[in-house]
């Protein structure tokens, strides 16, 4: 469903809901990005399953009372190391830490109240959040493999090296 197009509560009732990542920004308050918001602060209120990845992360952070801005520490971008915080049944088949492929300027630059922070990384302190009882967030995108990561650094590379990144490396260490 393109939540631009179509309403996330008109789903069925029992249906989860994957947010995915986008190319628009949280923080520039778009109304169909408001809209979204609202329904997802609802959806979490009533138990709906939801995983947010990367946009959809931050999504759920906005809406259930965090900010979203450009992220302080700049771009995250290709596979980074992931510290895990707290135990949780999102995260039970993996170790203290794991490697993640990330790609985004902005993030959840602080938490709603009732959030749980699950793990973070070097570039992004809010990389795994549990928002709800059943809404989780993510900040890295679980379903890029290496070559789509390598793929993607590739296809940034003017912003990256002029943010002054190294993209050599950063490519090199796409897995």
């Amino acid at each position: 469903v393109d939540v631009r197009e179509q309403a996330i509560g008109s789903l069925a009732d029992d249906a989860a809901l994957v947010v995915t990542g986008s190319s628009a920004n949280v923080h520039l308050r778009d109304p169909w990005v408001i809209a979204v918001e609202e329904e997802l602060a609802a959806l979490v209120a009533r138990d709906r399953p939801i995983l947010g990845i990367c946009f959809g992360h931050q999504l759920l952070a906005q809406a259930l009372g965090g900010d979203v801005q450009p992220n302080p520490r700049g771009r995250e971008v290709s596979t980074v190391e992931v510290e895990r915080l707290s135990p949780d049944p999102l995260l039970r088949n993996m170790g203290p830490s794991f490697r993640a492929n990330a790609c985004h300027s902005d993030s959840a630059v602080s938490l709603p109240n009732e959030a749980k922070l699950l793990a973070c990384s070097e570039g992004d302190p809010h990389q795994v959040v549990r928002f709800g009882r059943l809404a989780w967030g993510v900040q890295f995108h679980p379903e890029f493999d290496g070559e789509l990561m390598r793929a993607f650094v590739e296809a940034r590379r003017e912003p990256i090296e002029g943010e002054g990144l190294d993209y050599a490396a950063l490519h090199a260490r796409a897995t």
